[in-house]
Parts: C-alpha cells; sequence; structure tokens
C-alpha cells in the first residue's frame, strides 16, 4: 500500500495485482470448460504460455547469479 500527499489531499494506492496461483486456477478452469468458447481458451493458453516464458527467465537469471557467485567464492 503506498499514500501519497498532494496538495492537501491524501490519496492511497492498493496493489491488486493478482497471484500467478490464483491466475493459473482461473485460466485451467477456463480450458476445461466445455461452455468457453475458443477465444477464451486461447487467450488462457497464451497466458499461461507467458507464465512459462517469465519463469523460464527468471530460472536463467537464478542459474547465472548462481553461478557467479560460486565463482566469486572459489576465487578468494
Amino acid at each position: 500500500m503506498k499514500t501519497i500527499k498532494l496538495k492537501g489531499k491524501t490519496t492511497t494506492t492498493i496493489d491488486v495485482t493478482p497471484k500467478w496461483v490464483a491466475v493459473v486456477r482461473i485460466l485451467t478452469e477456463v480450458l476445461k470448460s466445455p461452455r468457453a468458447g475458443n477465444a477464451d481458451k486461447q487467450n488462457a493458453t497464451n497466458e499461461l504460455l507467458k507464465l512459462a516464458r517469465i519463469l523460464d527467465e527468471q530460472n536463467e537469471k537464478a542459474r547465472v547469479q548462481k553461478e557467479i557467485l560460486k565463482e566469486l567464492t572459489h576465487d578468494s
């Protein structure tokens, strides 16, 4: 939560970004639903692929950081 004061007025901003666990639950329900249209299922699939790409990128960054840390600690 972030509070900002401008010209004597206070504004509070609340981050309502959903957690990925909740998003994945919703997306999988869309994919399982016989009432969901093709566009809905394609959007759900695209979002899951977006998540997978983000996780792949983060895993690669973590792997590189781990290697760098390992090299730094072995050089000491």
